[in-house]
């Protein structure tokens, strides 16, 4: 590649970087006046090289995870780390359990922080750990509450490893969950990633209405083993997504069962 094309690339990146909602290929051609084919090519190896995501529906172009990994080292896990710690140990201390929060990077969860808190015997993921999105409640969240075709792309060529006897193992068992995700509005880790471990996350949303990052909080599996139990940590939970959200100046509403939808108006899909 010519030094020449390194500037174009870059040009793209920060193009698309600086538009929240993200940018078609047509506009990035307009903004850079670029030929549309150049612009096309540039963006479709940024996107298959992970820094840029595509999302299908309306064509657009925005900051794919590579590209937040590189950036989260000092501004991801800095910026976002800080604007949503007192509801992440608020989270902890009302829970007395280990949380967790986690962005997605491809097709794992990357762990930003970790708050334990004392004479907790539950398992934890230290920050900076990953994790497949399908055997944990973060990643499973995240998904949940991302678009329809961006999850076909992500599930076009995903291996599903069991860890324990519980995890999901094929693409209909994760969209089953995703369905059952979008209605309650959290995600559950039914011994998952490891037994005797149970969690319970759901997601930051961002200004535009998309997953930024998700929440958990893990508890042992003896402690969360009815109904009424999981509902009752879920609802605590969802508070601190709720506030962590409205830190980074996204929105979710009072019923965690509506967010699925509301996220959908809000990015301009109509109702599911």
């Amino acid at each position: 590649m010519s030094i020449k094309s390194v500037h174009k690339a870059l040009a793209v990146l920060e193009a698309v970087a600086k538009e929240r909602d993200g940018l078609t290929a047509q506009e990035i051609s307009s903004q850079l006046d670029l030929p549309y084919a150049t612009a096309h090519r540039i963006l479709s190896t940024l996107h298959s090289a992970g820094y840029l995501s595509f999302q299908k529906a309306h064509k657009v172009y925005r900051t794919g995870p590579r590209l937040l990994n590189l950036y989260g080292s000092v501004t991801q896990q800095d910026q976002l780390g800080r604007l949503v710690y007192p509801p992440l140990s608020k989270l902890s201390h009302d829970t007395k359990e280990t949380v967790h929060l986690a962005i997605r990077h491809v097709n794992e969860v990357l762990y930003l922080e970790t708050i334990l808190p004392p004479h907790s015997f539950v398992m934890y993921t230290p920050a900076g750990s990953r994790s497949p999105i399908h055997s944990t409640a973060l990643g499973k969240a995240m998904v949940a509450f991302s678009a329809d075709e961006e999850i076909e792309t992500l599930l076009e060529d995903y291996e599903f490893q069991r860890f324990t006897p519980n995890t999901i193992g094929s693409a209909d068992e994760l969209w089953a969950e995703i369905h059952q995700i979008r209605q309650v509005g959290y995600a559950i880790d039914k011994e998952e990633s490891s037994i005797g471990v149970r969690c319970i996350a759901s997601i930051v949303a961002n200004q535009a209405g998309y997953p930024e990052a998700a929440i958990s909080a893990s508890a042992s599996a003896n402690r969360l083993d009815s109904e009424q139990t999981i509902t009752e940590f879920a609802v605590v939970v969802c508070a601190a997504c709720r506030e962590a959200s409205k830190a980074i100046g996204g929105m979710l509403g009072p019923d965690p069962k509506l967010w699925y939808e509301e996220l959908l108006k809000h990015r301009g899909f109509g109702t599911a």
